[in-house]
């Protein structure tokens, strides 16, 4: 029978984990143009969100991807793994807070479409690794996966349509 080893939570380690997605959003706030005059300016396909929906979704997404990156950083396994698996993590976040000013301050909806793409790939190889720490992991970085399909999803729909 295997035994089941329980820890203590880390609440600063936790906390740290879950700021500092939030904190990044915090500073895009103060660096981005008038982001819904933009937005609404744009042809959007139906299922576009309402402007409104997009910081507390943003806001769940990074609280959701901060728990992920703790309990993987937590984790007891592989350390070498954990190192690649948190510099993919790392990763996936400067691409996320990259793309808004793509977007916004630039602009360049096609570019933005690159980089969504790219934080596609990103997220999918920090979720690949995710999956080898534990399932809570994967399942809190998913909420995050979603919503980026969404926003690759919306940022070629505006592509095509303006």
């Amino acid at each position: 029978m295997e035994k089941i080893v329980h820890k203590t939570i880390s609440l600063k380690r936790l906390m740290f984990h879950i700021m500092l997605p939030i904190l990044g959003g915090v500073l895009l706030r103060f660096i981005l143009n008038d982001t819904q005059m933009i937005y609404q300016s744009l042809n959007l396909p139906f299922f576009a969100a309402p402007t409104w929906v997009f910081k507390p979704l943003w806001t769940l997404a990074f609280v959701f991807m901060g728990i992920s990156a703790y309990l993987v950083s937590d984790s007891i396994k592989d350390s070498k793994l954990k190192i690649i698996a948190l510099r993919l993590y790392y990763a996936t976040l400067a691409v996320t807070l990259l793309w808004p000013i793509i977007f916004f301050n630039m602009q360049s909806i096609n570019m933005s479409l690159a980089v969504s793409l790219l934080l596609l790939a990103c997220g999918g190889a920090t979720f690949i690794k995710f999956r080898h720490f534990s399932v809570s992991s994967v399942i809190c970085f998913s909420i995050y996966a979603v919503w980026v399909i969404y926003l690759v999803v919306l940022n070629a729909a505006v592509v095509m349509m303006n």
